[in-house]
């Protein structure tokens, strides 16, 4: 199952086994060099939001599924992501690089929140607070 993180334990962070992801093939070389990394990138997936632990799961294993079917990727494209439901899903996790921005993957981590960026106001929702937590206060993450 997810595991709470972060010295308040304000929110789970799913792993990959409990949210049902294919096995990845990714090549050594696309390990991160080195953490912490310079760059955090904050994305959207531009697909519906997910409010509900299932629905989340559901959408997780979509967005992989498109990913590796459907554009050729070797994994889901990003580091972690935010679910509507308040929960972190992990994606690449910490330490291999991730598939959104070239040039930029191999110095920074691709956190994606599990929406339409249209869909309602960004700054008003808890995971805006989550990606701060996750990525500020819980940086001892990184290098574990």
């Amino acid at each position: 199952g997810g595991g709470n993180i972060g010295p308040d334990k304000n929110f789970a962070l799913v792993k990959r086994s409990s949210w049902g992801a294919r096995t990845a093939d990714l090549p050594s070389e696309l390990s991160i060099p080195h953490t912490p990394v310079d760059y955090i990138i904050i994305i959207h997936t531009d697909t519906t939001i997910c409010n509900t632990s299932a629905s989340c799961v559901n959408q997780m294993r979509v967005l992989q599924n498109h990913s590796m079917d459907n554009k050729h990727l070797s994994d889901i494209p990003y580091n972690f992501l935010i679910g509507g439901d308040g929960n972190v899903y992990e994606g690449r996790g910490f330490k291999i690089q991730g598939a959104f921005v070239p040039k930029w993957n191999i110095k920074s981590f691709g956190l994606a929140f599990i929406e339409m960026l249209e869909e309602h106001n960004f700054y008003r929702h808890r995971s805006v607070d989550i990606c701060i937590d996750l990525f500020t206060n819980n940086l001892w993450l990184i290098v574990t």
